[in-house]
């Protein structure tokens, strides 16, 4: 007896988009932030090398050794002491950030995957009045990662500005070059920020999204390619349009072998949709 192939038939649901007025809003809030850490570090190292104390040194180096006692000691003093003003001002607001970043995803994935599932007339109803123990379990996760990086603009940034600063003197106090590294580094700090908060609310938006899909039964997704960015990952296109399982997740870096979703690799703005896959069974009744 022959037996017959089972078919397969696909429900899509629409496209699990973010929003980016979300990522923008917490973008402004750490930029906010941040912004008022390096104008107040770049005021005052620069008035410290344009103070008395730092024409002295530069008037006494060919008798001094490029370690003045005065100016070093001076802007050893201030790093530590706006290193520790920031650090401690960044800790304060981390939690408070995070956890209203991820209280926003949640309340998105909410309405995003509830159009979805609409789309497929699908029996499957979301919660609202309580939020599950999985998806608290995602969203402290995603709020612990968030805190950390948060905490960890002003240790990258002072870092770098601490050692300027002891490059400069050691050059003999050049007030443009100084200018100018710290203008670089200000740039640099303004990028990680908007990649930080962007890549922080993809991730915990389809996390959740992940989590919740898979709460209610829903074992796949299709993978769909943002078409942007200036180097895209070639193995992120060859994914548009595929089905994958949460059960057996793609590669979504070749270099690590890392395994994940769409929006879980740094950078990565790919979306996802979810995917009712039924089989055909002999006599035209349809199973998951």
């Amino acid at each position: 007896m022959i037996q017959k192939k089972k078919k397969s038939k696909i429900i899509e649901g629409t496209r699990l988009a973010y929003d980016a007025k979300r990522q923008m809003l917490y973008r402004k809030k750490l930029r906010s932030l941040t912004d008022r850490m390096t104008r107040e570090v770049t005021k005052k190292v620069l008035s410290l090398f344009k103070s008395n104390a730092a024409e002295e040194f530069k008037d006494e180096q060919e008798y001094l050794s490029a370690m003045d006692e005065s100016i070093s000691s001076m802007s050893r003093i201030l790093m530590n002491k706006l290193t520790n003003k920031w650090q401690k001002t960044f800790a304060s607001h981390s939690k408070d950030y995070a956890e209203q970043m991820v209280k926003s995803e949640l309340v998105a994935s909410n309405k995003s995957l509830r159009r979805s599932l609409k789309s497929m007339s699908v029996d499957v109803t979301l919660t609202s009045s309580f939020i599950p123990k999985n998806i608290r379990e995602v969203a402290k996760a995603a709020i612990a990662e968030n805190i950390g990086l948060i905490k960890s603009i002003p240790d990258e940034y002072m870092q770098k500005i601490t050692g300027t600063v002891m490059r400069a003197i050691t050059s003999g106090g050049n007030i443009q070059l100084l200018q100018k590294t710290l203008s670089k580094y200000e740039g640099i700090t303004e990028r990680r920020v908007k990649n930080i908060a962007d890549d922080q609310t993809r991730k915990a938006y389809n996390t959740v999204n992940q989590q919740r899909m898979m709460d209610v039964g829903i074992k796949n997704f299709m993978w769909l390619h943002s078409g942007g960015g200036q180097k895209p990952r070639k193995n992120h296109i060859a994914m548009n349009g595929k089905i994958f399982s949460f059960d057996d997740l793609p590669v979504i870096d070749e270099r690590t072998g890392e395994i994940g979703i769409p929006g879980q690799a740094v950078n990565c703005g790919c979306t996802m949709k979810p995917i009712f896959q039924f089989e055909l069974e002999p006599g035209g009744q349809y199973a998951t």
